[in-house]
């Protein structure tokens, strides 16, 4: 191989940032983090739709993080993370939590790979309900202090793994991202790694093939990991595409792609392509060259009270 396992440059990942214009115009940069996360071989994030959680996914384990309400991300996961439930996949690679905060889905590189889903505790679930729903009626009412303790800074327990079926098209042969759409019920975005062409799919968590999108405006480099969250216009759901795979270093800047979602039509054939137009922002490192896997949107009521919904994050290999 390419020795990478002996190389320290690879033990555990630094966390960025970068607040995208509403318009790309020149190039941005990200902005470091104190955050290291002592993790080897970081291949993929998520963050719950409400904000509350945020997941890493590596080769090995899934590790979790609660978002405290009035935590900034960096608060968060610059704590001890814990670790969750996970398969022992043949090269974990991605990780999504459901539309409803409920749940989580990974799914490893390789042809034809399971897809396992893991519940979280109704206990759970319903405390993060609660607690979101109280912090929003504090910001209604100006409140200084929320009206409820916030959620206790523990990880949950989370279900075993289930896995209800594998990808069933050759067309993902080597799955690199995984996010929960918005607009779909039921639907995750996929992207393949490098050298596929700029395409996005649509599975079910039975593995079916539901849609493929080709993705105007844009290159696919090295793609390593996909999210959605929201962006420059309120109330849309936005598809953020990390083109940030860098495995020697060498690239002077890398891409994030954002378009906004597509409702897929129902009934639609699976290859009847769907075209969507991205904007494409050019974003290099205040240090260098990094190789990055891993990638989520702050969203939720504790990232709009921060003022840091829409903002994209990521974390090194």
């Amino acid at each position: 191989g390419d020795n990478r396992n002996s190389d320290p440059r690879w033990a555990g990942g630094d966390v960025y940032y970068v607040d995208l214009p509403a318009v790309p115009a020149g190039t941005l940069t990200f902005q470091p983090t104190s955050v290291h996360i002592p993790v080897e071989w970081i291949t993929g994030a998520d963050i719950t739709p409400t904000g509350s959680l945020i997941a890493v996914r590596s080769y090995g384990e899934v590790l979790m993080w609660p978002r405290e309400n009035g935590q900034s991300v960096e608060e968060s996961v610059g704590s001890s993370g814990c670790t969750v439930s996970s398969q022992n996949e043949k090269q974990g690679e991605a990780v999504a939590f459901g539309a409803g905060s409920d749940h989580y889905v990974t799914v490893s590189e390789g042809s034809y790979p399971a897809v396992w889903y893991f519940g979280l505790p109704q206990e759970y679930h319903q405390a993060v309900k609660v607690s979101v729903a109280r912090a929003i009626e504090a910001s209604q009412l100006q409140l200084a202090e929320p009206l409820v303790p916030s959620i206790q800074a523990t990880c949950p327990s989370t279900d075993v793994g289930t896995s209800f079926g594998s990808v069933q098209t050759s067309q993902i042969d080597e799955c690199s991202g995984l996010a929960a759409s918005r607009k779909n019920v039921g639907m995750y975005w996929v992207n393949n790694d490098s050298g596929a062409g700029p395409t996005l799919y649509a599975i079910d968590r039975f593995g079916k093939h539901l849609a493929r999108l080709q993705v105007s405006g844009s290159s696919a480099h090295d793609w390593e990991d996909i999210a959605v969250g929201p962006g420059p216009e309120k109330g849309l759901s936005y598809i953020y595409i990390a083109d940030t795979g860098d495995n020697y270093r060498s690239r002077s800047s890398v891409s994030v792609y954002r378009i906004e979602e597509p409702k897929v039509p129902e009934g639609r054939d699976r290859n009847d392509d769907i075209f969507v137009n991205a904007q494409e922002f050019v974003i290099n490192y205040p240090d260098g060259a990094h190789d990055c896997e891993a990638m989520f949107i702050d969203q939720g009521s504790m990232a709009s009270a921060k003022g840091t919904a829409g903002r994209v994050y990521i974390i090194t290999k």
